[in-house]
């Protein structure tokens, strides 16, 4: 029985055996943690990433996980338990009552008895395609050597259109082979009946003998003006309509005919004018376009009386419509008339043959291929299958602390902490606009192209400090255990913890008054300095013109600084003698209220932020399809973020040694201002003696409250109690 259990808020499937494996895949897909995924995110073969993905869309789909799964459950036995992540595979624990599972156990006990081993099924399937093909039934160019099957391999490519093989090279296959032997004997009898016609002899195929190629020339350039004429003139006699030159030719508009119009005219006239009698007039003008042939072909056939009959035209057609059908019944390759001995050749030598027999042997090696290439699948499943369905169906792995799961992009090290949530990413616009409603704290790092290529780096932040975080900051990338030098490009910043939470609005606060206090700097050092030199410019006209500083005008500004100054000081003497009235406690207790009033809303924001963080929007944003929430927790954040600790044989030492290292410097180290550690000093004796004199009159102020108290029990006696009744 499958079993889950809870991370945080969360619960996540537990897939440790086959058994769990089978019952993950027959759960309803609301139930998996992902219903999709990007194929860029996982650290998976890639071979085994295609058997996910075959039609390279780029994304793995909950179908296909469940397909393949399926797939390998069935050519398992289900009491075994596979060597999970190993590429060796143990032959006992194909299934024994599934007959394909037989066939491949049969096919890997060519190479070893017990265990099968990736590297050694892979070789074994590279030798078998350098056989001559790659089990595809293409035969490539350059696949033979030097002989007579290498020359008709080539001619071959010549006449047909090659096929592609499974590397990429020009080949023939099998229907290839299968077309060329009747091409082939079709374009030799073909030959051999020209030749008997050009030698005087009939053929039912050629009407007018040798001359038959000459006439259908000229059949085609006549075909369609004259069944025009023709039709022309049988509409003439159904109409009884008579041509008259001096009445049809009338029509002036010719003349305003441009030079295109008159090009499109000519090409529809009619040979000549249509007649009643359904003929060709030769003795009258005709069509110039085609009066030369006309001619030439009346002559050819032996017209009498100059006279194209409609009988003779369709007796002429017919016969070009039997030469016509025997063009059509031609091969289909562009067999050239110097090929004819070549042909020849190789069907006496019966290399066609040959060729079918190198086919039929390719046959049997692609379907030998193709059971390996199963056993190879099998393996790949045993290696990875485990390992997709805990970062997929449920991300068992991914709160694993002990190691990274596949869908884990490294670990970036910087500011001196280990961050563990990476993942790769294509885009960090498309992917910053969804992650900022996740209320995660991100990271945007380029990576090497070079070795990255497109790629991209989303580093969330769960724990920690994000204070020292900002965009240039270097740090290193570790991928597959190899270094490599990253910085920011950008991030989405978000407080990871309460006490962030506080400092966070001083944080954003002081780099907007920074940013303010450098733009109007910025924007006024030019306006600043002319005023200045305008004021040094009035106020030597003015003493120029001996106006005393004692002015009315100065007068006023020194009346009215003082007064402020006045009603400042008085300000702080209230507030001084207010809180001099109070006791310790009740001042702390106004200290601390005013604390909570001003600090209480930003740490019910950052709690509410922190609540409402989401793993899931983080991987959505990378093209996930994602069922569950994943709320993020505090607790859950230890887990992916955190400092790493000293190794316990290293001892520390508490002690600052830089006070020693200054006192055996060979130059003079200058000490704290003189006049800095006085003033310094004045505050601090000021602050000691205000401090007595306050505890003196609170003091005083006690004792004379007792003595107070005292005199008025002496004046006044207590009331005494009246006896009861």
């Amino acid at each position: 029985m499958a079993e889950t259990e809870l991370f945080g808020s969360n619960r996540q499937l537990i897939i440790q055996n086959l058994k769990d494996l089978k019952e993950a895949l027959s759960l309803p897909l609301a139930h998996w943690v992902a219903t999709a995924a990007p194929t860029h995110v996982f650290d998976l073969p890639e071979e085994f990433i295609k058997l996910l993905d075959p039609n390279k869309s780029g994304s793995i789909h909950a179908q296909e996980l469940q397909d393949l799964g399926k797939w390998f459950i069935q050519k398992v036995e289900s009491e075994s338990v596979p060597d999970w992540g190993s590429t060796t595979l143990t032959l006992e624990y194909l299934n024994h009552t599934d007959n394909e599972a037989i066939e491949l156990k049969k096919h890997a006990e060519e190479i070893c008895k017990d265990k099968l081993e990736l590297d050694k099924l892979n070789k074994h399937i590279e030798r078998l395609t350098k056989q001559y093909l790659e089990g595809d039934n293409i035969i490539p160019g350059n696949s033979l050597e030097e002989s007579k099957l290498k020359s008709l391999l080539l001619y071959l490519q010549t006449l047909y259109q090659p096929v592609k093989d499974a590397s990429g090279l020009d080949g023939i296959d099998e229907a290839t082979l299968k077309a060329f032997y009747p091409d082939a004997e079709k374009f030799l009898n073909r030959e051999q009946v020209r030749k008997q016609v050009m030698n005087g002899e009939e053929h039912a195929s050629f009407p007018y003998g040798c001359q038959t190629e000459t006439f259908y020339g000229v059949y085609q350039a006549l075909k369609e003006p004259m069944d025009r004429f023709f039709e022309a003139c049988e509409l003439a006699y159904n109409c009884q309509y008579e041509f008259d030159p001096q009445k049809d030719l009338k029509d002036t508009s010719i003349s305003a005919m441009s030079f295109e119009e008159l090009k499109a005219a000519n090409a529809h006239c009619l040979l000549q004018p249509p007649t009643k009698n359904c003929a060709l007039d030769l003795t009258k003008p005709v069509h110039l376009d085609f009066e030369e042939k006309i001619s030439d072909l009346a002559l050819k056939l032996s017209i009498k009386n100059q006279v194209f009959t409609r009988e003779q035209w369709l007796k002429f057609t017919t016969n070009m419509t039997i030469y016509e059908k025997w063009l059509a019944d031609a091969p289909s390759a562009s067999f050239k008339v110097d090929d004819q001995l070549r042909l020849e050749e190789m069907l006496e030598n019966n290399l066609v043959a040959e060729f079918q027999n190198i086919l039929n042997n390719e046959k049997n090696l692609q379907e030998k291929i193709l059971k390996f290439q199963a056993l190879k699948k099998i393996i790949l499943c045993q290696q990875n299958l485990l390992k997709l369905s805990r970062s997929f169906i449920s991300f068992h792995d991914l709160l694993d602390a002990s190691r990274l799961s596949i869908i884990q992009a490294g670990t970036l090290i910087i500011d001196g902490n280990f961050y563990n949530l990476n993942q790769f990413i294509l885009d960090i616009k498309s992917h910053k606009k969804i992650c900022q409603t996740s209320n995660l704290c991100v990271l945007y790092v380029d990576l090497p192209k070079e070795i990255f290529k497109n790629k991209k780096l989303a580093c969330a932040i769960t724990n920690g400090s994000v204070l020292n975080l900002f965009v240039g900051k270097k740090g290193v990338f570790v991928f597959n255990n190899k270094n490599y030098e990253v910085s920011i490009v950008d991030m989405i910043r978000q407080p990871v913890s309460i006490s962030e939470g506080l400092r966070m609005p001083f944080v954003k606060l002081r780099e907007f008054i920074e940013k303010q206090t450098e733009k109007i700097s910025s924007q006024n050092y030019s306006i600043l300095e002319k005023n200045i030199s305008a004021g040094l410019t009035d106020f030597q006209k003015k003493k120029e013109e001996k106006k005393t500083p004692t002015s009315s005008a100065l007068k006023d500004y020194l009346l009215g600084g003082s007064v402020a100054v006045a009603a400042l000081g008085s300000s702080f003497a209230y507030v001084l003698k207010t809180f001099a009235n109070l006791w310790p406690w009740k001042m702390i207790s106004i200290i601390f209220g005013v604390f909570l009033i001003i600090f209480m809303p930003f740490v019910l924001v950052t709690w509410f932020k922190l609540r409402k963080r989401s793993l899931g929007r983080f991987f959505e944003a990378n093209q996930w399809g994602i069922n569950a929430n994943l709320s993020f927790t505090t607790r859950m954040g230890l887990l992916l973020s955190y400092e790493p600790k000293w190794p316990e044989h290293i001892e520390h030492d508490s002690y600052d040694i830089v006070p020693e290292i200054l006192r055996k410097v060979p130059y003079k180290v200058k000490k704290m201002d003189v006049f800095l550690r006085g003033i310094l000093a004045i505050i601090g004796i000021y602050i000691l003696i205000n401090l007595c004199i306050w505890l003196y009159h609170k003091k005083l102020e006690h004792s004379q409250n007792q003595k107070v108290e005292q005199n008025i029990e002496q004046i006044v006696p207590p009331p005494q109690e009246q006896p009861t009744q």
